[in-house]
């Protein structure tokens, strides 16, 4: 009976060690690694190929406290060598989301339009042709409405109404 209870109590133990360590790893990856912005992909694709590419985990930077992946060394050293170029604004939050109401939520990196030389990805894949129409009115919206919720975390919004 002892030795029964004694490997059930060992069982245990080994079961909580094993859940502690997969539940410390797990928050500590959240912790320790800023938010990965376009979902992975690759910022500088949409400049040099016209479309998005994912990213590798190999090749990783933090600008902005978000992290980027590349597809490739070289368009991580043209992102480095230029990174307010290449970066999307709003750090890859939807510049629609931002600029109509205020909600401070992350884009669809296949929904997405440059526009005087920036990078703008939106929720939405109704999103770039509406922000296309207008671009100057969007952007001043998005400016303000950014700056309102920097200090929120994402899925906020500035109001409800």
């Amino acid at each position: 009976m002892t030795e029964n209870r004694t490997l059930i109590t060992t069982a245990t133990a080994i079961l909580l060690l094993c859940l502690a360590t997969a539940v410390g790893s797990s928050w500590a990856e959240g912790v320790d690694q800023p938010r990965l912005a376009l979902k992975g992909y690759d910022p500088v694709a949409y400049f040099t190929e016209s479309r998005p590419i994912p990213g590798n985990p190999d090749y990783e930077f933090v600008f902005d406290e978000v992290r980027y992946r590349f597809a490739s060394a070289e368009h991580l050293a043209l992102f480095r060598n230029d990174p307010d170029r290449y970066a999307p604004r709003y750090r890859g939050l939807c510049a629609m989301g931002l600029a109509a109401k205020g909600y401070k939520v992350t884009a669809n990196p296949e929904n997405w339009t440059i526009h005087q030389g920036r990078l703008y990805v939106t929720q939405r894949d109704f999103g770039p042709p509406i922000f296309r129409k207008d671009p100057k009115r969007w952007i001043a919206s998005a400016n303000v409405n950014v700056e309102a919720l920097k200090d929120v975390p994402i899925g906020s919004a500035l109001s409800w109404w």
